[in-house]
């Protein structure tokens, strides 16, 4: 079978598809020179187009680690802010209580507004939304409790008659 003179049986096609394309350039009217000129472009062609879609790659690489980045420095944030208002509200082992607070921290577009909701569903800052939390749980927070008046370190009032240090010497 043949079309456009391809003989499809012959023994080697590939030189018979390239000697077919030379005549149909030479029909056409190419010289050998803008055939020359024709492949080179074409090869750079596509030269560039692989470099274009190795540099798409690289871009799109360098856009997920900028977001991660972007992610991490956010939750370390979030999470700083958090355990400071912690520890300023006296919690009880703060660090165990961070985590329970983080997924309701909201960000802003930018990464660096960051606000958490009352009750009401109003924005209040990290350090008020902790504070709320720790007037509503007040069995997490440690008590300051601080001596009475006479009273040393060990408790003990005044009262020099209950088997203190003097009683020793």
């Amino acid at each position: 079978t043949k079309a456009y003179e391809l003989d499809f049986s012959a023994k080697d096609i590939d030189a018979m598809i390239e000697g077919s394309k030379d005549k149909l350039i030479k029909a056409a009217g190419i010289s050998e020179k803008d055939n020359e000129e024709f492949k080179q472009t074409k090869n750079e062609l596509t030269k560039t187009k692989r470099e274009l879609t190795k540099q798409k790659e690289e871009n799109a690489a360098l856009a997920e680690q900028l977001t991660a980045e972007k992610n991490n420095r956010i939750n370390t944030t979030k999470r700083d802010l958090i355990h400071k208002a912690l520890v300023k509200n006296n919690a009880i082992k703060p660090d165990m209580f961070v985590d329970m607070f983080v997924d309701k921290v909201i960000v802003d577009n930018d990464g660096k507004t960051m606000n958490m909701k009352d009750a009401v569903g109003n924005d209040i800052s990290i350090e008020d939304a902790i504070s709320d939390w720790a007037k509503d749980n007040p069995e997490l927070i440690k008590q300051n409790v601080t001596g009475g008046m006479n009273t040393g370190s060990n408790g003990n009032s005044g009262d020099n008659n209950n088997g203190g240090v003097s009683d020793f010497m």
